[in-house]
């Protein structure tokens, strides 16, 4: 079992997409396995025939256990190695596959696997609490089987007693993230008239486009460029120990993630090179990755390696918050509602809509001035980037 994220200690085999006997190629998806994110395919790291499977579904299998096992025919180099999502080489084993044991919280529980439709919710609850889902009554769409329809068999509905895998993969990185990140904020109001004037005319030019782009689009194509603007603050910090020593790493391309609200937590799907996009291509990519994320279906390569993350709230959040760093990432935008206020132009009152940026940035990574200059330089391209009309590129 490869490590698919940086606090994910385990995950679930959905099924696997081979038989015992079956000839196999390296970077072939052999298995589903289920995290705390997202539903997601381990390749095979070799050619070679899949001897042996070691775990069913529905078995939470611990980061390094052995999932199965692939027969290398003599002589044979083996194709070429397969890297797990994070880097880490896949675990194999000559012998048979010991059992690893259940977390405490469903230790005297027997996990139950069905191929009825359930969201990854219910399943996880269903093999929390022991139940066995084809006796659950489903309300969700299509016949899937949703978490309320978990909970309703057990009368206990919420959170209670053990954490959810969502929760406990959030509480152990925001944990991490304010015992290892010195963070701080600063903070802007920026005004959405250039928005809202680049959207008209997106109308105009585009009467039924597929996707309609959002102030969240913006937002992505705004701190992708701002990145892209000050090249030195694109980069993470990996430190060395617990004692503050580490090294910065400068980025390649931009990557920005978005913070989704998903059933009992969130998830952050990751957008690579925004700024070479035009807006309407950024809402596609968003609204695939959101929807990706709501079904748990994000692949690994879609949530990590952001620098940046926005967190937006929506029309009815608060005027102004602050965000945590994710692990891993050296900022995070927190987005105020949209509102309208009085502000003085050319001497004249007028009322303008605007939305507070509250940006925190990890302080062993840059200082007040350089996370200043970062959200400047976003604000000014909100206020004023003519390049953000939805049918044209940004200009480099």
């Amino acid at each position: 079992m490869p490590r698919l994220g940086m606090v994910t200690e385990c995950a679930t085999v959905v099924r696997w997409l081979a038989v015992e006997g079956q000839r196999i190629n390296a970077g072939t998806p052999l298995v589903e396995v289920e995290t705390d994110k997202a539903i997601v395919e381990v390749e095979a790291p070799v050619d070679g025939v899949l001897r042996t499977i070691a775990r069913n579904a529905g078995e939470s299998v611990d980061v390094g256990a052995v999932l199965g096992e692939i027969a290398v025919e003599q002589g044979q180099t083996g194709g070429r190695p397969a890297a797990a999502p994070s880097g880490e080489e896949v675990a194999q084993s000559s012998g048979p596959a010991p059992k690893s044991s259940e977390s405490p919280a469903v230790s005297n529980k027997q996990p139950m696997s069905s191929a009825r439709k359930a969201t990854p919710a219910a399943r996880r609850r269903a093999r929390m609490l022991g139940i066995d889902l084809d006796a659950v009554a489903a309300s969700g769409p299509a016949g899937r089987l949703q978490l309320r329809d978990v909970e309703a068999v057990t009368g206990t509905p919420g959170l209670s007693g053990a954490l959810p895998p969502i929760r406990r993969a959030i509480a152990l990185a925001m944990t991490m993230s304010v015992r290892s990140i010195p963070q701080f904020t600063v903070s802007r109001t920026a005004s959405l008239a250039m928005f809202d004037d680049s959207k008209r005319r997106g109308a105009a030019a585009y009467s039924e486009p597929a996707v309609r782009p959002s102030i969240t689009d913006f937002l992505i194509l705004a701190a992708a460029k701002a990145l892209v603007t000050h090249p030195d603050l694109n980069a993470t910090f990996h430190a060395r120990g617990t004692d503050g020593d580490g090294e910065i790493r400068l980025a390649t391309g931009t990557r920005v993630g978005l913070v989704v609200a998903v059933s009992g937590g969130v998830r952050v799907p990751v957008m690579s090179d925004a700024e070479q996009r035009s807006m309407q291509e950024v809402a596609g990519l968003r609204s695939r990755l959101v929807a990706a994320a709501i079904a748990g279906r994000l692949r690994p390569v879609e949530m990590e390696g952001a620098v940046l993350s926005i967190s937006n709230l929506g029309a009815n959040g608060p005027d102004r918050f602050n965000a945590i760093i994710n692990p891993g990432e050296s900022y995070i935008l927190a987005v105020g509602r949209r509102r309208e206020v009085a502000v003085v132009e050319a001497g004249q009152i007028v009322i303008r809509a605007v939305a507070d940026l509250t940006l925190t940035a990890d302080h062993r990574l840059v200082d007040g001035t350089g996370a200043t200059a970062l959200l400047n330089t976003l604000v000014e391209l909100i206020e004023g980037g003519d390049p953000f009309l939805f049918n044209r590129k940004h200009d480099s």
